[in-house]
């Protein structure tokens, strides 16, 4: 985490799980049966910024720091599904529910912890707010996987997730959209206060993803194993 790491530490682990993934080196420890062509990314806030990067990065054959790596381990996985929970798209410039007033003291993201969390990440180098690694914006689109995209109301990053929404329908990506007008950022942690809202998103989720998508997110969020 920043300030202690930042950027581009995180998104160079996030890399390194996926080529490990990728490797033979996995295979002593993952399901025999695991298909490395049918692989989602799912994140949320910053994790969600690091899944939309790393999706991008992996389709054109480049590590987190943009030199290409071989393409027969490009080929060995397939990222399929891309879920992105309130993302943080890193914009060069300020959008507008970024400054509201509303959001000045939004739960979870008040204005001064966002502003401290992006200062801690690029280390106050405003020109990484241009990288593609960094800014969401600055990605081209155009043969993403299919992507599901969660937004709140209530949030600072709300615009964030719009403007990807448009992002990615114009450059034909299979893109569903739920939007959740009444919560706040993070509302996936709030559990007792939102318990509601979670389940619908959940559900809503897993009714768009495949039988084995399903069953591994329903694992996870009952924190079961087989």
């Amino acid at each position: 985490k920043s300030p202690g790491n930042p950027f581009p530490a995180g998104l160079t682990d996030c890399f390194k799980a996926m080529e490990w993934l990728a490797s033979d080196e996995s295979n002593e420890v993952l399901p025999s049966n695991l298909d490395r062509g049918k692989v989602a990314l799912i994140g949320d806030s910053s994790g969600a910024n690091f899944a939309a990067v790393l999706t991008s990065l992996w389709r054109d054959a480049l590590k987190a720091d943009l030199t290409p790596f071989p393409s027969e381990i490009q080929q060995r996985l397939t990222v399929k599904y891309v879920v992105l929970f309130y993302p943080c798209c890193m914009p060069a410039f300020p959008l507008k529910s970024h400054v509201a007033p509303e959001m000045k003291n939004a739960t979870l993201l008040p204005h001064t912890l966002a502003r401290y969390f992006i200062n801690a990440y690029t280390q106050y180098n405003n020109d990484l707010l241009q990288d593609r690694r960094m800014n969401l914006f600055q990605i081209s689109y155009a043969g993403f996987p299919r992507t599901i995209l969660i937004s709140a109301g209530r949030d600072p990053l709300c615009d964030d997730s719009m403007i990807l929404s448009s992002l990615l329908k114009e450059a034909n990506v299979d893109c569903m959209h739920l939007h959740y007008p009444k919560d706040t950022h993070g509302f996936l942690y709030l559990g007792m206060l939102l318990g509601s809202m979670i389940t619908k998103s959940v559900k809503e989720i897993l009714d768009v993803l495949p039988p084995d998508f399903q069953k591994a997110m329903s694992h996870a969020k009952e924190g079961t194993k087989e």
